[in-house]
């Protein structure tokens, strides 16, 4: 159990404890020191889950900068393989935002956790696509590991590079984040959707590197603008709450407390604050996100 700048985080630390949340640890950085923190284990590394989303948000934006992409290029003209009679009209309309927004117009979610170990088909790119996509959602919001899944695929062929490797050189060796493990689909190919595992200290660098527009000690890695228009208000999602109002590229936001967060199941959770230059990191083995969230809010936001 460690702590640091205990009076920041004290009530946040009691009502934890007196919870069934089983929370790992908790920090508070600026854009460039961590000024709270606790641990109630000692760090190892851990499945973020959805985090995978962000990192692919990143990937896809390195990609662009270097020319392997654009926003606007369909899955017709990047997965020409895979049409048919069926979804020629969905591949033709389907770009690289509607993959990142989850915004494919499908009446379902797919390829999620409990999912994954029941499909027969080991195409999952096939699998996706051979779906019933609606004409009357389409361009709306739906929560589902599709669209980032088949953006990191995508990187992975237009640049001939596994996901992790592509994002060695260009983010994880700068940020001198190691030891990265990634859920494999069933043909070798990285899960983007979710499964990453990362120490949470390396969780933290990635927060720090969004609160500093993409600057990591002194270095432009991630394009200014990249990191921006990944928090940009792109579409609504279909069930606001208090802490989500819209979603970005890989990034949920609340339009209401101008914060953007990356979010993984059971308590995995960056947020940020871009007006107060911080941002509240947490990792955890097993937790409810909300009531994380409404603690945040309740607890340790005011007092930032």
């Amino acid at each position: 159990m460690t702590t640091l700048s205990p009076n920041l985080l004290e009530s946040f630390i009691s009502e934890i404890n007196d919870s069934k949340q089983r929370v790992n640890q908790i920090s508070v950085i600026t854009k460039d020191e961590t000024i709270a923190e606790y641990r109630w284990n000692e760090p190892k590394p851990q499945n973020m889950h959805s985090i995978a989303k962000t990192f692919v948000s990143m990937g896809i934006g390195f990609a662009i900068e270097e020319g392997y992409l654009r926003l606007s290029d369909t899955l017709l003209e990047l997965l020409p393989e895979y049409m048919t009679p069926d979804n020629r009209d969905v591949l033709s309309r389907l770009t690289i935002h509607h993959l990142l927004t989850l915004s494919l117009g499908q009446d379902k979610r797919y390829l999620m956790m409990g999912q994954r170990e029941l499909l027969e088909e080991e195409d999952w790119i096939r699998f996706c696509l051979n779906q019933p996509f609606s004409n009357k959602k389409a361009d709306a919001f739906l929560y589902s590991n599709v669209g980032p899944y088949l953006a990191g695929r995508l990187i992975e062929k237009v640049t001939h590079q596994d996901l992790s490797r592509f994002l060695q050189a260009r983010l994880f060796e700068p940020l001198a984040i190691s030891d990265v493990h990634w859920e494999k689909d069933p043909t070798g190919h990285t899960f983007g959707a979710g499964g990453i595992v990362l120490y949470p200290e390396d969780f933290k660098k990635v927060a720090q590197l969004y609160l500093n527009d993409g600057r990591w000690q002194g270095k432009q890695i991630l394009p200014k603008n990249w990191v921006r228009y990944s928090y940009t208000k792109h579409i609504s999602v279909d069930q606001p709450d208090d802490y989500s109002t819209h979603y970005g590229y890989g990034l949920w936001i609340n339009e209401r407390d101008q914060t953007y967060r990356a979010d993984g199941a059971f308590g995995q959770l960056a947020v940020v604050y871009p007006q107060k230059e911080k941002a509240i990191v947490l990792t955890s083995e097993q937790a409810d996100n909300r009531q994380c969230l409404e603690k945040i809010s309740r607890l340790i936001y005011p007092y930032l």
